[in-house]
């Protein structure tokens, strides 16, 4: 905050995002008990408020609602809240994107952590697609992935080439 406060970032052209399932692939609360012991030991008097926001009444739904505030504190609000910063101080151009693309991982594939879990969008899931790099092989890619990351790629290698994630057509 200090330094864009005082303009001294590298005012160089950005491109930053996150993810709309971040927390999926992190260790969250598994049961509504450890979530609301868990908010309200870490939040104190903000506890209350944060269980409104992030609701749950039952294990499944504080599983995900864990997942919701691990997504949204620890990823999503932070690069939000460094896209205006640089939007508020830079003059550079600022790019942010919001990838809602859910891989096909399957579910029971020892690669990905939480077995059994749709991850969606997972932490990450944007980069098999920016460098067309899909590991394990056995994903069940569709040519419309194939043809997504393609799009992605391109976006991606402009944005770090000529500062702008712009193509033609």
């Amino acid at each position: 905050d200090q330094i864009f406060a005082e303009h001294r970032q590298n005012d160089v052209p950005l491109l930053l995002g996150s993810n709309s399932d971040e927390g999926s692939n992190f260790p969250t609360m598994k049961t509504l008990l450890s979530f609301r012991d868990d908010a309200r030991q870490t939040l104190g008097p903000f506890a209350d408020e944060f269980l409104r926001v992030y609701a749950a009444n039952d294990d499944a739904q504080a599983a995900k609602a864990s997942a919701a505030a691990v997504r949204d504190m620890r990823i999503s609000w932070p690069n939000l809240q460094w896209a205006k910063a640089q939007a508020r101080t830079g003059q550079s151009k600022l790019f942010f994107y919001y990838f809602q693309h859910s891989p096909p991982t399957p579910p029971e594939d020892p690669y990905v952590e939480n077995l059994g879990k749709d991850l969606g969008s997972y932490h990450g899931a944007e980069i098999a697609y920016v460098f067309g790099n899909f590991v394990p092989h056995e994903w069940a890619l569709n040519q419309e992935d194939r043809d997504f990351a393609r799009a992605l790629s391109r976006y991606w290698g402009n944005s770090a080439t000529t500062g702008d994630p712009t193509v033609a057509g």
